[in-house]
């Protein structure tokens, strides 16, 4: 009894062999995604009283963040309108500061220099 293998029953006996493996990788792809995808809607079946109660209570939670954030708005103004404020004091002290030296500098009488 003689075998003979020819590289076209070669090549058949691969791609058949390949299309098998692909076809059970596929149907265990298959198989588990729809474990997957029962296991959502189970999921989503426990929790549907919870998610539908955490979609009411958005709008109560967006406007509760809105006001803390406008009240640390308000807080941060304030004290930035603080700061500018003592800014500009100690700006105005240094002005006068500089202008004292200045009518105490005119007081002196300027001294010539003679060059040689």
């Amino acid at each position: 009894m003689e075998i003979k293998i020819t590289l076209e029953g070669f090549i058949l006996f691969i791609a058949t062999v390949a299309i098998i493996l692909i076809t059970i990788y596929l149907v265990k792809t298959l198989i588990n995604l729809n474990k997957l995808l029962k296991n959502a809607n189970s999921f989503l079946e426990e929790n549907k009283k919870n998610l539908d109660e955490t979609l009411k209570n958005v709008n109560a939670v967006t406007s509760s963040a809105k006001d803390k954030i406008e009240y640390i708005d308000k807080f941060f103004k304030s004290d930035e309108e603080a700061a500018t404020s003592d800014f500009s004091n100690i700006v105005s002290t240094v002005q006068t500061v500089v202008d004292l030296f200045e009518q105490i500098k005119d007081l002196f009488p300027k001294k010539k220099r003679f060059r040689r």
